[in-house]
């Protein structure tokens, strides 16, 4: 998919009020930018289904993604998880031999601090390899089945990943509004 359909996405996609972390103008922005640097031009889009609740979703029937609602944090009517991104999801758009090299890295670095290898790559090393073809961006579509959040409604909850490329050229970004100040821009 283009990127710039990735732009216009982002830019409509409404994320809860709630949310200060993830603005959706704030990537479709940083992708504008990749776009006229020739990067983040041609995107792989994701929709993975499971074993959950059946749910219509652009005219097409999926069957919702389960993740564990976190328990350390019930907030009524509120659907919280611990993580939306399954590590395997992230690395659906390598080739095989990108796959391989993905996980020596990952197995190399678990070896140098003494860990066991594991069978699958690390997210940092999937996003090196795809980096060296920072043209192509990952964008990860979850409908997660309501009924195991506990939100309140009958139409699955999307979530949305977008994974980036590690780019040579991209200039590092560090936001440092703290989420008071978020809100009081948002009145």
């Amino acid at each position: 998919m283009p990127g710039q359909d990735i732009v216009e996405f982002l830019l409509n996609l409404s994320f809860p009020p709630e949310n200060l972390e993830i603005e959706g103008p704030k990537l479709a922005q940083y992708i504008g930018e990749r776009i006229r640097e020739k990067e983040l031009t041609a995107w792989t889009v994701f929709l993975p289904t499971a074993d959950g609740m059946e749910a219509n979703l652009g005219g097409r029937t999926f069957r919702c993604v389960r993740r564990s609602p976190r328990t350390d944090r019930d907030v009524a009517e509120r659907y919280i998880i611990r993580s939306i991104l399954s590590p395997l999801d992230e690395a659906i758009d390598l080739s095989d031999e990108e796959y391989e090299r993905a996980l020596k890295q990952t197995n190399q670095e678990r070896q140098l601090v003494g860990k066991d290898p594991i069978d699958r790559p690390s997210g940092p090393n999937i996003r090196t390899i795809r980096g060296e073809r920072p043209q192509n961006g990952l964008l990860i579509i979850y409908p997660l089945d309501p009924e195991v959040g506990n939100a309140d409604t009958d139409r699955p909850v999307v979530g949305v990943v977008v994974s980036f490329p590690d780019s040579k050229n991209a200039r590092r970004r560090s936001y440092l509004e703290n989420p008071v100040r978020q809100r009081e821009q948002q009145v």
